[in-house]
């Protein structure tokens, strides 16, 4: 896979002048090129697909469909990202059961199932790259929570896009909506240090 990345990169950069929009597939090219050879696994959010590879030396090993997106200030830079940190409001953890005791719970990432991962979070990625997941759909009490974020990310991040514009520092919030066990399986599958590049095509809103 990697020589197809390879043979890819040369034969984008032979045509660039005819092509339209070539500039940000070699640049992407690259990036994930360099990607492949420093790190076992890494993450592409390719948001002109809707869509979120789980990516191993330029082959996918699963894929996740974005079902919805929004982009809040600057599109991120077409270059390899690390992920920071991982926030939510629950932290993952259960009950793990002793023979012979109580009930304790544990937040040991090996004692956890997928099951247990949320499905609403923010991972916060280098270069000032917030990524906000949310699960589409989910009952009354989700839909309520749903339309409470909705209007606080409508105040929120145009605010945050002009203080950060007026400060001079880069801002890049991105809001996306997955399928909820797409979102689990996201958090679980996407460690701190781990590496991504996030893609949004010129055309993108």
């Amino acid at each position: 896979m990697l020589g197809l990345l390879t043979a890819l990169l040369i034969s984008q950069e032979a045509f660039s002048g005819d092509i339209k929009g070539l500039g940000e597939e070699n640049r992407l090219l690259k990036a994930e090129l360099q990607l492949a050879h420093k790190q076992d696994i890494y993450f592409v959010f390719d948001m002109s697909m809707m869509k979120i590879d789980l990516k191993a030396r330029g082959a996918t090993l699963k894929q996740w469909a974005v079902q919805d997106t929004k982009l809040w200030g600057y599109r991120p830079d077409i270059k390899p990202h690390a992920l920071l940190k991982k926030s939510t409001l629950l932290k993952p953890r259960r009950a793990k059961i002793k023979p012979g005791s109580s009930a304790e719970v544990t937040e040991d990432p090996e004692a956890l199932e997928l099951k247990d991962m949320p499905s609403s979070y923010s991972l916060h990625i280098s270069d000032g790259v917030l990524i906000s997941v949310r699960p589409e759909g989910g009952g009354p009490l989700s839909a309520l929570m749903g339309f409470g974020r909705k209007v606080r990310l409508q105040i929120s991040r145009p605010l945050l896009s002009l203080w950060n514009a007026v400060s001079g520092r880069p801002f890049s919030a991105i809001d996306l909506v997955m399928k909820e066990k797409e979102a689990q399986a996201l958090y679980w599958s996407f460690s701190e240090g781990s590496g991504c590049i996030i893609y949004y095509t010129t055309t993108d809103d």
